[in-house]
C-alpha cells in the first residue's frame, strides 16, 4: 500500500481549462486504456479484487492515494473505501458506489462518473473539474470547496449536499436537484441552470455569480426570489472644489 501523496493544487484551478466535448473525452479514455498494456505504466497500477462478473468489489478497502488512472471502474463498489487522495483522472465510474466513501481530496478530473452513488459520501476539496456526472447522486454529501467545474452534471441529485464554496463554473446543471442543499459561496459563474431546482436550497442568497450562470430565469426558483444583479458599482466620492474668492465676489455684485 502507498502512502498518501502531499496535497497538491488543483490543475483545474492552477490552469485554465478547455472544455472538451463527451465524445472527445471517451476517445481520450480509450487511448489511455489501451497504454495500460505498456509495462511502464502497469507497474504503477493498483491490483484491485473483483467479484464472479469481473466487477470491482472493495466496500471499507483503504485506497489512500492509489494511482487508479484510466481503470475501467464501471459499477465499482467502493462503499465506506477510503480513497483520500486517490488519483482517478480519466477512469471509467460509471454508477460507481461511493456510499459514505471518504474522498477527500481525491483526483478524479476528466472521469465518466455517470449514474455513480455519492451519497453521504465526504467529497471536501474534491477534484472533479471536467468530469461526466450526469445522473449522479450526490445526496447528503458534503461537497465543500470541491472542484465540479467545466463538467456535465444534468439531472444529478445534490439533494441537501453541502456545496460550500464549491465551484460549479461552466458546468452544466439542467435539471439539478440542489432541494435542501446548502449553496453558501457557490460558485455558478457561466454554468447551465436550465430547469434546474433551487426550491429549498440554503443559503441561495449567498451563491457567487448566480447573476452570470446562463438560464437561469428558466430554473425552479423559490416563490419571491429576486434574482441578484451583482455586487453594485461603487461610486468614488465627489471632489470637494474650493471656490474661487474672485468669482464668488463677482456674482454677489451682480
Amino acid at each position: 500500500m502507498r502512502k498518501s501523496k502531499p496535497k497538491r493544487e488543483s490543475q483545474a484551478r492552477a490552469n485554465p481549462r478547455v472544455k472538451r466535448d463527451k465524445q472527445a473525452r471517451a476517445n481520450i479514455r480509450k487511448a489511455n486504456r489501451e497504454k495500460r498494456e505498456r509495462p511502464w505504466v502497469t507497474d504503477h497500477l493498483t491490483p484491485l479484487k473483483r467479484d464472479d462478473s469481473g466487477r470491482v468489489d472493495m466496500p471499507g478497502a483503504n485506497l489512500q492515494g492509489e494511482e487508479m488512472w484510466w481503470h475501467d471502474l464501471r459499477g465499482a463498489n467502493f462503499y465506506l473505501a477510503d480513497l483520500q487522495e486517490a488519483e482517478l483522472q480519466d477512469a471509467e465510474l460509471e454508477k460507481a458506489n461511493f456510499k459514505f466513501a471518504d474522498l477527500r481530496d481525491v483526483f478524479a478530473m476528466d472521469a465518466n462518473l455517470e449514474g455513480a452513488n455519492f451519497t453521504d459520501a465526504d467529497l471536501r476539496n474534491a477534484h472533479l473539474a471536467g468530469s461526466e456526472l450526469e445522473g449522479a447522486n450526490f445526496q447528503r454529501a458534503n461537497a465543500t470547496n470541491a472542484d465540479l467545474d467545466h463538467g456535465y452534471a444534468q439531472g444529478a441529485n445534490f439533494a441537501g449536499a453541502t456545496l460550500q464554496d464549491a465551484d460549479f463554473e461552466d458546468t452544466d446543471l439542467q435539471d439539478a436537484n440542489f432541494f435542501g442543499a446548502n449553496l453558501q459561496g457557490t460558485n455558478f459563474k457561466k454554468a447551465n441552470l436550465s430547469g434546474a431546482n433551487l426550491r429549498g436550497a440554503a443559503s441561495l442568497e449567498k451563491a457567487k455569480n448566480l447573476h452570470l450562470a446562463k438560464n437561469l430565469k428558466s430554473a425552479h426558483l423559490p416563490p419571491g426570489f429576486v434574482i441578484p444583479k451583482g455586487n453594485p458599482t461603487k461610486r468614488s466620492p465627489k471632489k470637494k472644489t474650493t471656490s474661487n474668492p474672485a468669482r464668488l465676489a463677482a456674482k454677489l455684485l451682480k
